[in-house]
């Protein structure tokens, strides 16, 4: 996963995710996108392709609770190993605090029926920033495990989990940066 964020911290993800159906045939993956939070996650969708980043067919309901990304076709199967990138913005998903912002973000989601072997996120910022303070969590929901590693880069950080996660576990991070490295946005 590639997180951008621009000097006004407009939000934009990208999600790679590499499937194997373990030899099951398979029409396609479901990628439950957590929104429930305070305020509530605003995500904008921009495109979702396959691994030659040809546009690939999706379906997505958003229910309150998760933006629910149904992808593939019906009655079109496969075998073995897939690629997906899903690409979108987010809204409200920087909480602010009296003196920085903090970035929140399950990476994974905990809703996955199968295991993950790994998973990584780059926060990249497009400007100098300050970042604070960076922690990540593995486990279920709630979880204060911390089967991570970070790693500052120039211009962000990276999130990398130290292990397999299993069924219902995901990897989330928390970046807080200094206020005066990221203005207000825009009205």
């Amino acid at each position: 996963m590639i997180i951008k964020v621009d000097e006004h911290r407009k939000t934009t993800i990208e999600e790679n995710i590499h499937y194997d159906s373990d030899g099951l045939k398979r029409q396609g993956i479901i990628r439950f996108i957590p929104i429930k939070t305070k305020p509530p996650l605003k995500l904008k969708l921009l495109s979702v392709k396959d691994s030659n980043l040809v546009d690939h067919p999706y379906e997505v309901k958003n229910d309150g609770k998760f933006l629910t990304l149904k992808i593939g076709q019906a009655g079109r199967f496969f075998r073995g190993l897939r690629a997906y990138q899903i690409t979108y913005e987010c809204f409200n998903c920087w909480r602010e605090f009296e003196d920085y912002f903090e970035f929140y973000w399950n990476v994974t989601g905990n809703d996955w029926d199968m295991w993950i072997e790994q998973s990584k996120a780059r926060i990249i910022f497009d400007k100098p920033t300050r970042i604070l303070k960076s922690v990540c969590f593995t486990g279920e929901r709630g979880s204060k495990q911390k089967d991570c590693q970070i790693r500052k880069l120039n211009n962000g950080v990276e999130i990398v989990s130290d292990r397999a996660l299993s069924e219902r576990e995901g990897l989330t991070i928390a970046v807080a940066v200094a206020k005066s490295d990221s203005p207000k946005l825009p009205s």
